[in-house]
């Protein structure tokens, strides 16, 4: 009851002594000054923007695999530089679905095998190849078990058709292509492991920062009430020693109490002049 008009104890405060003999009203130093303030974890990560990547490799292949096919060792013109966007765009979609992103790259390669005919594409099929074949491997495996493969697949598919139909590949070139396919995959899949590491390290560092306000709040309250207790019981002893010392017996007069003289002259004259008075009365009433 009296805890709670009490003012709000500040944290700086170490310890209040009360004057004279009385408890000591502690406020221990453990009482933190964050409770209240909003804060946030500096490992909190911001926006990875995987989407502007994509992007900007998606436009630097189709630029590349444009002035590829319209070189004069291919012969190509117009209608191949246009259909050739259909191998370096569906790099676009290698971050959110690349199993998608990898059946797409393989239909646009039997289109410009199809329609244009046999160029020498490989400077560019290859490398939007690896960039979904890395997305593969960082994909989350539980998202995307069963897509994975498929990816997988069709990656080997447009693999088997370049060094089918490319003029400058044969078949050694399997082992290359291969080895760094291999490569890009293993280093998706240890960025996913980090980043999943990364998550539960922030995950448990948020918990525990959860906890230390949950367990701070709890120290500031139990600090409030114990000051409360300590003041309500010091007033309490003041008070029963006030009204122990108001009940006591008072000490009693000892001795004939004397009369007071009087203020004035005529006052004590007066007094004589009764006192004679009632002598004389009485002495003749005696006789």
């Amino acid at each position: 009851m009296l805890a709670a008009g009490l003012p709000k104890v500040a944290p700086s405060c170490t310890s209040i002594q009360t004057r004279g003999e009385g408890p000591l009203v502690a406020i221990g130093p453990s009482v933190p000054a964050r409770i209240g303030l909003a804060h946030r974890s500096p490992l909190t990560p911001g926006p990875v923007r995987h989407h502007e990547g994509n992007l900007l490799v998606a436009t630097v292949a189709g630029v590349v695999g444009a002035s590829l096919v319209t070189e004069p060792e291919n012969g190509g013109g117009v209608v191949a530089a246009i259909v050739v966007q259909a191998v370096t765009l569906p790099v676009l979609l290698a971050r959110v679905a690349p199993a998608w992103a990898a059946g797409a790259q393989a239909a646009g390669v039997l289109l410009n095998e199809v329609a244009i005919g046999p160029m020498i594409r490989c400077g560019v099929t290859f490398p939007v190849m690896f960039v979904i074949v890395y997305q593969l491997g960082a994909a989350d495996p539980a998202k995307h078990r069963i897509g994975r493969w498929l990816g997988i697949g069709a990656c080997v598919a447009t693999t088997a058709m370049e060094l089918a139909f490319d003029p400058v590949l044969d078949s050694s070139s399997a082992i290359f292509v291969a080895s760094l396919g291999l490569g890009f995959y293993g280093a998706g899949m240890v960025i996913r492991s980090r980043t999943r590491l990364v998550a539960t390290l922030l995950r448990r560092t948020n918990e525990l920062q959860e906890q230390r306000d949950r367990t701070a709040a709890l120290e500031v309250a139990a600090d409030r009430a114990r000051v409360g207790a300590d003041l309500e019981r010091l007033i309490r002893a003041q008070i029963q020693a006030i009204g122990v010392s108001a009940d006591g017996p008072r000490p009693r007069r000892t001795g004939t109490p004397t009369r007071s003289a009087p203020r004035f002259p005529w006052c004590r004259r007066c007094c004589g002049w009764h006192v004679r008075v009632r002598h004389t009365c009485g002495h003749r009433a005696s006789t």
